[in-house]
């Protein structure tokens, strides 16, 4: 089952913007006089699209049989379920993990294997992790702690 990742408005209008700036970036470097910087100059900008393309239509959270496939774009990581060991909810923009493969600042962080963390921010959570709980029911979930 593929589980799509949300997107805030905030990563939609930063990535907007950075496509905006290469749009002008590239804009401008036709308007140069020396053919060899120009064509470097777009082909960085026709990576850098590209790349940021890919990865907001390609970030995605795949469960197949006893595998979590995490996709962001060219950054791919296998999880083996069964190593899931706890899911804790947090919200914010500093997350305490090194892989964040999310478009999001509201996720979940799956601790799996000894020490490993990734975060990753499912549409459905409760449905994702019904998923993963039929599959692995030994593992805790957090709740995120509420404000009042």
């Amino acid at each position: 089952m593929i589980f799509k990742s949300t997107i805030t408005k905030t990563t939609q209008l930063t990535f907007g913007f950075i496509l905006l700036i290469l749009s002008i970036t590239a804009f401008f470097a036709f308007d140069s006089k020396n053919l060899a910087t120009s064509a470097i100059l777009f082909g960085i900008n026709s990576v850098a699209v590209v790349l940021l393309f890919w990865i907001l239509l390609k970030t995605e959270y795949r469960i197949t049989g006893q595998t979590l496939f995490c996709t962001c774009g060219p950054i791919k990581k296998e999880i083996k379920i069964q190593e899931i060991t706890k899911v804790s909810h947090h919200s914010g923009i500093i997350v305490p993990v090194l892989l964040k493969l999310s478009l999001n600042n509201k996720g979940i962080i799956v601790t799996y294997g000894n020490f490993n963390n990734i975060y990753i921010s499912p549409k459905n959570v409760d449905l994702f992790l019904l998923r993963l709980k039929e599959i692995n029911p030994h593992f805790i979930i957090i709740a995120q702690p509420t404000n009042d």
